[in-house]
């Protein structure tokens, strides 16, 4: 189950959660905090689609963008997990026909340099 990114288990109180605000929350209401992170309504709404985020996860990191994006999180410190969440959220905020993309997904085009081939072109007009 998803709880948001740098959010830890309070040791001795299973049922608590610190986010990385400082803030100590339920373990249900970080639950939903991470779904809402990764794009879903709650965690309830989650659970139906969790082995095939597994899965798109697994196979974008096996892309050889995918392979670029894991070195970089390396580099940051960035966890698999953490990584995996930041990817799942940006596909459900990818721009489409019927809307606009949302800031998971321009955060992490920019995060990563996605924007380009990281080539400097001259170009004069």
């Amino acid at each position: 189950m998803p709880i948001p990114i740098g959010a830890h288990s309070v040791r001795g109180q299973p049922n608590r959660v610190t986010l990385s605000s400082g803030d100590v929350v339920t373990r249900a209401r970080a639950l939903t905090l991470g779904a809402q992170e990764r794009g879903y309504q709650s965690h309830y709404a989650y659970r139906p689609h969790s082995q095939g985020d597994k899965n798109y996860v697994n196979a974008y990191l096996r892309s050889q963008q995918g392979k670029e994006i894991r070195a970089q999180a390396k580099e940051n410190g960035i966890n698999r997990a953490d990584l995996a969440q930041q990817i799942i959220a940006a596909r459900n905020a990818r721009p489409s026909s019927k809307r606009t993309g949302g800031a998971a997904f321009y955060a992490f085009i920019e995060q990563y340099d996605l924007t380009d081939d990281r080539e400097e072109f001259d170009i004069d007009y």
